[in-house]
């Protein structure tokens, strides 16, 4: 555990609740009671936690008009964040848990998460804990709309639930970026359940005989326990997960006929065995992290939750999962490649299967007459909605110019055009980027899995794009990568060390499936490419950001950390050590840069760089990173672009590259 008293400030922003890109609430406060809980987005949305002792309330959640308890800590576990509080003669510890195990896909799928709590005091008291949710989290916010909230309380034999959302529901009837779904139902279950208006807010707390009364104002949700140790349950069903071309599924966990009340009872019961589970991957996270560096553990602690939340998992009529993944923050897109790719690490750890479910929705979309190109596709469409890519299509660029649309959009099944349209524009793709990560994904996840039916299935494809690298890798034309933020880049090197690799992948794949002439192909190419490399380093002595003449800056070649853990040893030791001795100077107080351009970098680059550099450049990689949790501008969930100097982050926040932060755990492996 990693406690406030020896660090101080941990996080931007405090996971709470997190399960999915709409079921995702922080707390972006050091102190629980000093702020709102927010939204992943940053908008304020109330989740108040309350304690009533001997007829008096207090506040340990969130703002109110109650008398706060004191926080005297705050803890980090891979699941979990636990906050002690105080006051006269008893202590209060309440523990936020998503159980987000990637070694139990349906567990990690169940939209449940849960509140334990321990009171423990010197005198006998008359207790009741609750835990209260704002209609808001029911609806986005902005425009003139009346919403009309229903909810309805349920008894079971040991058990209440309440739940309330929105009258008029209107399923997937949004795609865009920083939005809360504008349908589904939000759930509390605990000994006893209620909803009620805003108003008879103290008049519920202090009457145990209290009806609900609304009288048309903010409605809530509440569970409440008298025990002194328990749990409380928050639950969402969104009941449309996502729409899939011409399909439309369910949250994994439902696709068996499951309901959300089937959800509540499973996690109600199953605690001990669910905390059991829990423990087991968090004990293996912090002991395998420890080895890395001290300050490592806290870095996982706050990329875990936060990746996998970022996506949302479902399963194809044909039995595929499909892992998908929301740009938030950045756009919104769904399936994202240069998302999924960063994010490797994480998934190739502890559940290779869902690195196939990032991938299968590619080779999907790819598939269709629309998509005319020999290199991959950036995305598969704006979440929640899988209709084809959206990036760079010339329809998509239309926007609504009325205030009253409130930047809503919905899309046609773009992947369903015919071959003659061109929706395409040519410049804003991602060619040599999208390729390469299909092609190391796909090589990474047989290396894990020996899944040889996939690969035979999509060799052709593979085949198609290892063709494009091997025209356009080498030295690419001016265009895109994954940093696009920075804009277009002329002969970037880092996408040649990318090509490389990913055409080495490709020859190994075409060993597996015994196709020789590929192999010796593919293997010939690359090694002319591994010479054209490196002996532009020995002539430069260093590899600098382009192959353009006179470009002496610098920039982090993270990509050969994938050339490391596949131990396909394409680049000597040589040139790894005259990059890591540059970059060696480059250290700012929050980290290195990802090139000469700006002083800006991202978590995830730099801890694939950390996977195969010095220990000395990998710890103050990972404590410049620490450094600017404890110490940067911006309080939202763990961005991962920011300035490197002055610890302020851009927009993008709450992204699924996090996971990338687990490369170093990885290669230990």
């Amino acid at each position: 555990m990693i406690d406030l008293k020896a660090f101080g400030r941990l996080l931007n922003a405090y996971p709470l609740f997190i399960k999915d890109p709409y079921f995702s609430i922080y707390s972006n406060g050091d102190i629980l009671t000093e702020s709102d809980t927010i939204f992943w987005t940053g908008a304020k949305k109330e989740l108040l936690g309350l304690v009533k002792i001997d007829n008096k309330i207090y506040s340990f959640l969130g703002k109110s008009e109650f008398e706060k308890l004191e926080q005297i800590n705050v803890e980090l576990e891979t699941f979990k964040t636990i906050y002690t509080f105080k006051k006269d003669d008893f202590i209060l510890k309440v523990e936020f848990v998503s159980p987000l195990t990637l070694n139990d896909l349906k567990l990690l799928s169940c939209p449940i998460c849960y509140m334990h709590y321990d009171f423990v005091c010197s005198n006998k008291h008359d207790f009741e804990i609750y835990l209260l949710m704002n209609e808001k989290w029911c609806y986005n916010e902005g425009n003139n709309d009346k919403h009309q909230i229903i909810g309805n309380e349920f008894k079971f034999r040991k058990y209440n639930v309440a739940k309330f959302g929105l009258r008029r529901q209107l399923y997937l009837s949004q795609s865009n970026d920083e939005f809360l779904s504008d349908w589904g139902y939000f759930y509390l279950a605990g000994e006893n359940a209620h909803f009620f208006g805003k108003k008879h807010l103290k008049t519920y707390l202090l009457n145990d005989d209290f009806m609900p009364k609304f009288d048309g104002e903010d409605k809530y949700i509440s569970a409440s326990n008298k025990s002194y140790q328990g749990n409380i349950l928050i639950g969402h069903d969104d009941v449309v997960a996502i729409q899939y071309f011409d399909d439309f599924l369910k949250t994994y966990y439902f696709e068996d006929g499951k309901n959300i009340f089937d959800a509540i009872k499973y996690v109600y019961y199953n605690i001990p065995s669910i905390e059991n589970k829990m423990k087991r991957m968090d004990d293996k996270i912090k002991k395998l992290a420890d080895k890395v560096s001290p300050h490592y553990y806290l870095l996982c602690c706050a990329s875990y939750r936060q990746s996998i939340g970022g996506h949302k998992l479902v399963k194809k009529r044909n039995g595929d999962l499909l892992f998908l993944s929301k740009e938030c923050g950045s756009n919104g897109c769904i399936g994202t490649v240069d998302v999924s790719y960063p994010s490797l690490p994480l998934y190739l750890m502890f559940s290779p299967i869902l690195v196939k479910g990032m991938m299968v929705p590619i080779l999907d979309f790819a598939s269709k007459p629309i998509w005319k190109y020999d290199f991959a596709p950036h995305d598969v469409g704006r979440y929640p909605l899988v209709v084809g890519q959206v990036y760079g299509n010339k329809e998509e660029s239309i926007k609504y110019n009325s205030e009253k649309d409130f930047g809503v959009e919905t899309y046609p099944v773009f992947a369903n055009y015919p071959f003659k349209d061109d929706i395409y524009y040519k410049d804003k793709q991602m060619p040599v980027e999208e390729s390469g990560d299909m092609l190391i994904m796909a090589y990474s996840y047989y290396k894990e899995t020996k899944d040889l039916d996939f690969i035979k299935k999509n060799y052709e494809i593979f085949n198609k794009w290892a063709n494009y690298l091997s025209k356009k890798g080498l030295i690419p034309d001016n265009q895109l990568c994954t940093d696009d933020f920075a804009g277009h880049l002329d002969k970037n090197i880092n996408l040649s060390i990318k090509a490389c690799i990913a055409l080495k992948a490709f020859a190994k794949l075409s060993k597996i499936l015994n196709n020789q002439e590929n192999e010796l192909k593919y293997n010939k190419i690359v090694k002319s490419f591994t010479k054209y490399i490196e002996s532009y380093s020995s002539k430069r002595g260093f590899l600098p950001l382009t192959y353009q003449e006179n470009d002496n800056r610098f920039s982090l070649k993270y990509n050969f950390a994938m050339d490391k853990f596949l131990k396909f040893n394409l680049f000597s030791q040589e040139i790894i050590n005259h990059e890591i001795n540059l970059y060696l100077t480059k250290v700012n107080e929050f980290g290195i840069p990802l090139d000469e351009r700006k002083d800006y970098s991202k978590t995830d680059w730099q801890l694939w760089v950390a996977s195969f550099v010095s220990d000395e450049l990998k710890n103050k990689i990972i404590d410049g990173i620490v450094n600017y949790m404890k110490n940067g501008v911006n309080r939202t969930p763990f961005p991962d672009w920011y300035e490197t100097k002055t610890g302020l982050s851009y927009f993008m926040k709450n992204r699924t590259v996090q996971g990338g932060i687990f490369f170093p755990l990885l290669m230990n492996k």
